[in-house]
């Protein structure tokens, strides 16, 4: 691997623990301990993990993260928002889960925003008061709802239905 260091935890200089200063190249953490809580990597360039990586605690990546296994120990943290009125362009960005209240109202879905690529949407309605109506290609909002069936879709008993992004789109997975 060119342009790549490696150090050992016991190497790692004093300005390394600086998240300004830290070295390009691949942390080896094999006995001893770094006398930070944490290490931040800001290298500028992709940060390769030859082996392992193990993480305890919370990890933040503000940039695309690829991996080919990935297992966590713990739950998943699901962001879930609740909505009882018509959305033609609802923002979903970092959203997995949205409660439909109809207890008072139909509600219609004609459109989404902020879905990225295979970012799967549950929605739920619990009531089985009303009606939850998805618009297919509605057209109103940055990414249109394609359904399976090329229409609109009307819920009137409780139901949860799953919708994934295909990027300009959102498709109706199951239901």
């Amino acid at each position: 691997m060119p342009d790549v260091e490696t150090f050992t935890a016991a190497a790692i200089p004093e300005e390394a623990l600086d998240p300004v200063s830290v070295p390009v190249g691949i942390f080896e953490y094999s006995e001893g301990s770094v006398a930070e809580p944490y290490v931040q990597v800001k290298t500028g360039r992709d940060f390769v993990v030859v082996d392992d990586l193990y993480v305890e605690g919370n990890c933040e990546i503000t940039g695309d993260l690829t991996v080919t296994n990935l297992t966590l120990d713990g739950r998943r943290v699901d962001s879930s928002i609740t909505i009882s009125t018509d959305q033609d362009n609802l923002d979903v960005s970092n959203v997995n889960v949205v409660r439909v209240e109809t207890g008072s109202n139909n509600v219609t879905i004609g459109g989404l925003s902020g879905g990225v690529t295979n970012q799967t949407i549950t929605f739920y309605k619990p009531s089985t008061l009303n009606n939850l109506i998805f618009e297919h290609a509605e057209g109103v909002g940055d990414q249109d709802i394609r359904t399976n069936t090329d229409a609109d879709l009307t819920f009137s008993k409780r139901v949860k239905v799953s919708l994934i992004c295909a990027g300009v789109a959102w498709l109706t997975d199951k239901y």
